[in-house]
């Protein structure tokens, strides 16, 4: 398993394409910056896990991923931008 930052991530499995990548996610809330610049590739087949310690941004990054927070960067299901899709 490696870890990436807060993630691990299980036997390392590539796939052409992510199935839901970050690419420099922000969110802030008026002065508090939840996420700074977060990178993660998600791959079909592999486990997961997002870990981390009270007020860590976890949920935060299940919300943006969700679109219930505003976010800079990019978020991409199978490789395309979900920054229009309402």
């Amino acid at each position: 398993m490696a870890w990436h930052g807060w993630i691990a991530v299980s036997a390392p499995v590539r796939a052409a394409v992510p199935a839901l990548s970050f690419v420099g996610l922000s969110v802030r809330f008026g002065g508090l910056q939840a996420l700074s610049q977060v990178g993660v590739d998600i791959v079909d087949g592999a486990v997961h896990g997002l870990l981390g310690p009270n007020g860590s941004g976890k949920t935060t990054m299940l919300n943006a991923a969700s679109g219930f927070v505003r976010t800079s960067g990019e978020i991409r299901l199978h490789g395309r931008s979900l920054h229009h899709v309402p």
